[in-house]
């Protein structure tokens, strides 16, 4: 929890608050890719972004059938 709510504590203060008008539902982009990796392990360790197991993430990604 205690890393959820740091995650969200440098959010809102690297990312400006949108102005009025701006779209909500428009996704972020995330110039640090580290960075990115801690919001998405917060999220998923809270429940908050399921992925689906690992088999089925990667046959995704790489759009092909993956050995287990």
């Amino acid at each position: 929890m205690k890393i959820f709510l740091a995650t969200l504590l440098m959010i809102k203060i690297i990312m400006p608050l949108p102005v009025s008008g701006a779209d909500m539902n428009e996704p972020v982009q995330f110039t640090d890719p580290n960075f990115k990796l801690v919001v998405m392990e917060s999220l998923i360790e809270n429940k908050r972004l399921n992925l689906g197991d690992h088999q089925e993430l990667a046959e995704k990604i790489l759009q092909r059938n993956v050995d287990s």
